[in-house]
């Protein structure tokens, strides 16, 4: 098991979709497919029930590592953290709570200008009800 199969896991939950979390995590969706399927393999357990009509469905099992897992993955992104800040180096991920006008209209420009300021911290907008 990697860290990369963990975050792939929590963002095909997060994004209910394996398309859309390729998306976000810029991979393939091929990618993405593999590295789950190695994980239920690799576990012998199932994580994520595939369902034609409602999509991905995450099994008992996975919703009952799907915390802890989140958990590792932030206690990982803290490590690297303060390795950067060690090292004088700025980075991270700042989530700003949104709502959808909000998010459309006025945070792009403003998270376009902050990260050109300081390119190794991340801006993830995140609208009610979507976490």
């Amino acid at each position: 098991m990697t860290f990369t199969q963990l975050e792939i896991f929590s963002k095909v939950v997060e994004m209910g979709n394996f398309t859309k979390a390729a998306e976000a995590l810029n991979m393939t969706q091929s990618a993405v497919s593999h590295a789950i399927a190695g994980l239920e393999t690799e576990l012998g357990v199932v994580l994520l029930i595939r369902d034609r009509k409602l999509g991905i469905i995450v099994s008992n099992f996975g919703g009952r590592v799907l915390e802890p897992i989140r958990g590792i993955l932030n206690r990982v992104a803290y490590i690297e953290q303060e390795a950067a800040a060690e090292k004088g180096i700025e980075s991270g991920t700042i989530r700003v709570g949104s709502f959808p006008s909000a998010a459309a209209r006025l945070l792009p420009k403003i998270i376009g200008t902050f990260e050109k300021l300081h390119p190794n911290i991340h801006i993830e907008p995140v609208q009610k009800g979507l976490r």
